[in-house]
Parts: structure tokens; sequence; C-alpha cells
């Protein structure tokens, strides 16, 4: 059945390769993002793995297409469209209360809206912090906002992670990107969270819970 998700994922992927971002050289742009289409294929497969038929599935095949959808955007136009991490949002707070009303859990809500405050919270101020002291944009603040979405996808922990990562992540190919250019070039920072908040959401419980183990010792 896995393979079947794996199946649906990448029929997803390809229209929203062809129909999103479609800019009249849909050849050029098919082979482009085919490994991206794989790549989703195969995250879906992975969800289904872990979750199987449930709500908790559902709520992670939205959070993976919107994620899917906001990084190729961000990617070729360097936009994070509002009005689709608000409607992740909304999915994220209205998944989050059916999950808590399935199993009568309403702190299930209160972790999703702390993710989603301290998520917003921390990239605002990294934002008004680069205005202040550097007089112009660090990130946008389509950056803010997706960070703050992906917090109520996850949880406070979680989202912490995913900045991590992201920072990371973003850093190693800005360095990559300078040696090459010889010079600062701008490039978005939503793919790289995205790269954070999906491993965030599969393995970060266990990397989180790896690195007390290894404090402890």
């Amino acid at each position: 059945m896995s393979i079947f998700m794996g199946l649906i994922g990448f029929l997803i992927g390809s229209f929203i390769v062809k129909y999103i971002l479609h800019d009249g050289d849909y050849e050029y742009r098919f082979y482009e993002y085919i490994w991206m289409k794989i790549f989703l294929a195969c995250v879906y497969m992975h969800s289904f793995r872990c979750f199987g038929w449930s709500i908790e599935a559902v709520l992670s095949y939205v959070f993976i297409t919107i994620i899917f959808i906001l990084t190729l955007i961000d990617w070729q136009y360097m936009i994070l469209p509002t009005h689709l991490i608000i409607l992740g949002g909304i999915v994220a707070i209205v998944g989050k209360g059916v999950l808590a009303y399935w199993y009568q859990d309403w702190s299930i809500v209160i972790e999703s809206l702390l993710g989603g405050i301290v998520g917003y919270s921390m990239v605002a101020l990294v934002f008004y912090l680069c205005l202040w002291g550097l007089k112009k944009e660090g990130i946008g603040y389509g950056d803010v906002r997706y960070l703050g979405m992906i917090g109520l996808f996850t949880s406070p922990d979680l989202v912490f992670l995913t900045l991590f990562i992201g920072s990371v992540a973003g850093s190693i190919y800005g360095l990559v990107l300078y040696k090459r250019q010889k010079t600062s070039v701008a490039f978005p920072f939503g793919p790289f969270l995205s790269i954070g908040a999906l491993i965030s959401f599969f393995y970060g419980e266990n990397l989180i819970y790896l690195y007390l183990n290894l404090w402890m010792i």
C-alpha cells in the first residue's frame, strides 16, 4: 500500500509542477523537477509507513504537499505566497483540533499554537534585528510566516530544530555559492526551512532524544 501512496505523491507532484509552476516552457520544467516529484513520492511512502491509515497521516500529507509547493515557488521566484501559508496554518489548527478531540487531549492544540508562536517569533526577531542593525532585510517576511506555519504543524521543540537545521543547510549553500560567484548572492531561505521541517517532522523527536542522551553521558 505504501507503493500506492508513492504513486499518489508522484501524480500530485506532476500536477503541481505542470499547473502551478508552468511558465510556458513545460518540457524544460518537467526534466528540471523530475527528481522533486520522485522525492515527493518517497516522502509520501515514508509517511504511510510511519502513520498508516490515520488522521495523522492525512495531516502529514497536507503538510508535505504544502511544503513541496512553497519550496518550488520560493526556489523559482523567491517568494512565499501568504495565502498558501495562511491556508496551511488553518489546516494545521483544524487538523490538530480534530486530533485533540479524537484523543481527548487538548494539549495537542496548545502545543500546536505554541509551536506557531515560537516559530513566528524566532524568525521575526531575526528579521527586525537585521532591519535595525544592517538597515536592510536579512531574510524575507515570508520566511517569518512560513516558520510560524511549520510550528503549527509540529511543536516548539521541533520548530526550533527546523530553524537550526535550515540555518546550517542554508549557510553551507551560501558559502558554496559565494565561492563559486566570488560575491554575495541572494538566495531563498524557504527551501532550507523545508529541509529542516521534513527532518524534524519525521526524525526530530529521535534527534532531540539522542542529543539529550549525549549530554547525559
